[in-house]
């Protein structure tokens, strides 16, 4: 899988605008449309961060899982330093298309059962790279076996306490590109994923990604928002329906805890509107606000009702379940506090 480079270079921290003569192109035709979807992938994410900190440039969404990693026994330490050395490519049989109605062990046990040859693919890859490693000496089925379990304990004991921060940051994304592509069309809502993503002409087009192709994406595009993947993107491109992944919104959100609502604003708006507004540093549900501070459902409902009118939060229906998010506003409000 390619990674792109990081584009924030700029004052802003906003990602600048790519101009290339290399360009991937992901032709989508009319019925390729159809398949376009989004989804979440907790597999991604255990790939994309030790992707980030291992290859020694953790951005500072990544900086405490340094501290994490620092602190516990993980197996396999020095073979992950080595699958994951190079910030610029991820190898493919780490990486698979989502399959959303797994869980997330599962996901990520599917390392183990990944194709052999393409795993023999990567491993020549690596070799010709970097001879002298250790992972070198290894076969594919020693290699594929030995990451897919060092995978595995690398999620339990530094990402699982963080998995539903991951994903409701990655559904409230989502809500929010849903949103985005019902008021101004799809083709605003994949132009917006990141700034060295297009739409145009029909195609997705990736400039600096370090590649030059044309490639139809027959049965869609699956299209994965990801916390520790931020800034950057990456694309897996070699089958029917291409996979890109792009840094979620509010990415940072992921270490914050839940405060307490600070007196000068809830003078303002009230006690437990304080508390609601300071409790949204992640989306929630109505039901989940309720439990979460100890108020009665409806209760929690009007407040969000008069956050709502306020324009301090906003409502995004994701399926059967609406989800609550701050606005800028809100978000101004609470960081003053």
């Amino acid at each position: 899988m390619l990674n792109a480079p990081d584009f924030t270079d700029n004052d802003s921290g906003q990602p600048e605008r790519c101009d290339s003569e290399c360009m991937l192109r992901i032709e989508v035709s009319v019925d390729g449309l159809a398949g376009v979807r989004f989804t979440v992938d907790p597999l991604a994410e255990a790939v994309s961060s030790l992707a980030a900190v291992l290859s020694g440039d953790p951005r500072p969404v990544h900086g405490r899982l340094v501290g994490l990693l620092q602190g516990v026994e993980l197996r396999e330490r020095a073979l992950l330093q080595e699958v994951f050395q190079d910030p610029a490519w991820v190898p493919d049989f780490v990486t698979s298309e989502p399959l959303p109605t797994e869980d997330t062990e599962e996901q990520l046990a599917r390392v183990g059962r990944a194709d052999l040859a393409e795993v023999a693919a990567d491993l020549a890859r690596m070799r010709a790279a970097s001879p002298d490693l250790d992972a070198c000496r290894l076969t594919p089925r020693e290699l594929r076996n030995r990451t897919a379990d060092a995978l595995l304990d690398y999620w339990g004991l530094v990402l699982r306490p963080f998995a539903d921060r991951l994903q409701t940051i990655g559904t409230a994304d989502i809500a929010h590109r849903a949103a985005l592509g019902a008021t101004e069309g799809l083709a605003a809502a994949l132009g917006a994923l990141h700034g060295c993503i297009e739409f145009a002409d029909g195609a997705l087009l990736f400039p600096k990604l370090g590649v030059t192709a044309t490639v139809r994406a027959t049965d869609g595009v699956w299209l994965v928002p990801s916390v520790f993947r931020w800034p950057g993107i990456n694309v897996r491109f070699d089958g029917n329906r291409p996979v890109v992944h792009y840094p979620a919104r509010g990415a940072g959100r992921v270490w914050e805890a839940p405060r307490e609502a600070d007196p000068a604003l809830a003078r303002l708006i009230g006690r437990n509107r304080a508390r609601v507004l300071m409790h949204l540093q992640l989306p929630c549900t109505t039901t989940q606000l309720a439990v979460d501070l100890g108020l009665a459902k409806a209760t929690v409902s009007e407040h969000l009702g008069a956050l709502a009118d306020a324009r301090m939060v906003t409502p995004r229906r994701v399926g059967r379940e609406v989800l609550y998010d701050r606005t800028e506003l809100g978000d101004q409000l609470t960081a003053a506090g």
